[in-house]
């Protein structure tokens, strides 16, 4: 759910991070998160690189892409650790 702590979490460490509010959309694609949604846990999917590139013989995503995910990946569990201030 969108006001799970999970979801706000990352919401607001891609927020300060990027500068910018998420989108925040159901994908219709399959993820593992599947998973723990059927057994109650609530999950969100969130990375880098461009969707429409993925699992293609393609694929890549760009260093600045992947350092901005790593550091907003650290934000949401530092906040949900209780680790760094909402």
């Amino acid at each position: 759910p969108r006001d799970s702590p999970i979801c706000n979490a990352v919401t607001n460490a891609v927020k300060d991070v990027v500068g910018s509010n998420p989108t925040v959309t159901m994908s219709l694609a399959s993820f593992d998160m599947r998973h723990f949604v059927d057994a109650g846990i609530s999950s969100v999917n969130y990375g880098p690189g461009d969707i429409s590139l993925a699992h293609s013989a393609d694929e890549y995503i760009l260093t600045n892409d992947l350092e901005t995910a790593a550091k907003v990946y650290a934000l949401t569990s530092m906040r949900l650790l209780g680790a760094h201030p909402q």
